[in-house]
This record gives C-alpha cells, structure tokens and sequence, in this order.
C-alpha cells in the first residue's frame, strides 16, 4: 500500500511532465503528425489521476519509436483539439490512428497488458 501512495505522490507531484512523449498543441500539428502510420493520441489533464495513471503505462510500453508514435494532447491548455478529435468530455481518451484514420477510441484508464493487445490488435 506504502508502494502504491508512493507512486500515485510522484505522479501528482510532476503529472505528465514526467514522461517523455511529445505534446501536440495545435490542428496543424496534429493533422500533420497523424496523416502516416501507427498513432496513439492520448487525451489526459494533468491533475486527473487516471490519466497520470495511464500516462505512466504508457511509458511502460515495450514498443519500437518507429513503428508506433505516441502523442499527447492536454485538454486544459487545448480544450478545442478535444472537441474536434476527441469529441468526448471523458479523459483519459486514447486514439488508435493507422494513415491517419482512426480505427478505434478507447476512453479510461488501461493498463500495459492491455495497451499492448490494442497495438498489437490495430498495428500488428
């Protein structure tokens, strides 16, 4: 339980800071990093602790950078990005986009496990 609390002060302490993933912060961004490939968009806010949560498995993840780019998009500071792409009020979103379409949005918090199975299910 110590473990656990320790873990879940870190990601309030530093949120999404932490991790490594680039932001995107506007359509032209976005529409230009989406347009080829395997995409994963993670919609979060830094105080939500289901999406430091995620964001942490996220980070978890055993995946090559070239063949699946993750990017994040905060919804406090782009609350327009939410409403274009996300188009739901619920966070954490993820969406899974191959060539610039999206195949598939999941909404809450995952684990790697069943991150994994998604990648491998849409990109694999």
């Amino acid at each position: 339980m110590k473990k656990v609390f320790m873990i879940f002060s870190l990601l309030a302490l530093f949120g999404s800071e932490m991790f490594a993933q680039k932001h995107i912060n506007s359509v032209a961004e976005y529409e230009r990093l989406t347009q080829e490939g395997n995409v994963i968009i993670d919609f979060y806010a830094s105080w939500c602790i289901p999406c430091q949560q995620l964001g942490y498995n996220m980070e978890k993840l055993n995946i090559d950078a070239d063949d699946v780019k993750i990017y994040k998009i905060n919804v406090d500071e782009n609350p327009e990005l939410q409403a274009i792409y996300s188009k739901t009020e619920a966070i954490p979103a993820i969406l899974f986009i191959k060539n610039g379409r999206v195949v598939d949005k999941q909404m809450g918090s995952q684990t790697t496990a069943e991150l994994e199975s998604e990648i491998s299910r849409y990109f694999y």
